[in-house]
């Protein structure tokens, strides 16, 4: 086993070929979980899961790099849905999926060491109808977040 994982230099496309499951991958390598995960932390200092969730992230970063959108990118990696995507990028990043594409863009711009500007949705602005709460008005009154509908 520690020779087959010395050997073995195509980590990347076993770790896509097994769908970034560790048990998948010591299937692949005929081998049991305990066994791929005590040679794998000796030989390479990291878990098996660790390194294949820092593969898959890395992978999508390259993605969003190509122009694919977050969407395409989560079902190329094999998440069910976007918002898990998303979830375990910004887990992993320390922020979003769009924030990554946009600090990319600055950063081909040469923007570089300052944050991206993302656009954000304005803020609905209030109306005649609402004003602050009689019980924090005063409290509130210079930041007016606690209103009531009249």
């Amino acid at each position: 086993m520690a020779r087959l994982l010395q050997e073995t230099t195509d980590w990347a496309e076993r770790a896509a070929a097994a769908q970034w499951c560790v048990q998948r991958l010591a299937e692949q390598l005929g081998c049991s979980v305990s066994k791929l995960e005590r040679q794998f932390r000796a030989e390479y200092q990291e878990c098996p899961q660790d390194w294949l969730g820092a593969k898959r992230m890395e992978l999508a970063g390259a993605w969003l790099a190509q122009g694919k959108n977050v969407q395409e990118t989560a079902h190329l990696m094999g998440y069910q849905n976007q918002h898990g995507f998303s979830l375990a990028f910004k887990r992993h990043f320390g922020y979003p999926p769009k924030e990554h594409r946009a600090r990319l863009l600055a950063a081909a711009n040469g923007q570089t060491g300052k944050r991206a500007k993302i656009r954000r949705p304005k803020q609905r602005a209030l109306n005649n109808k609402h004003r602050p709460c009689g019980i924090h008005a005063e409290k509130n009154a210079s930041t007016r977040r606690c209103y009531v509908f009249t």
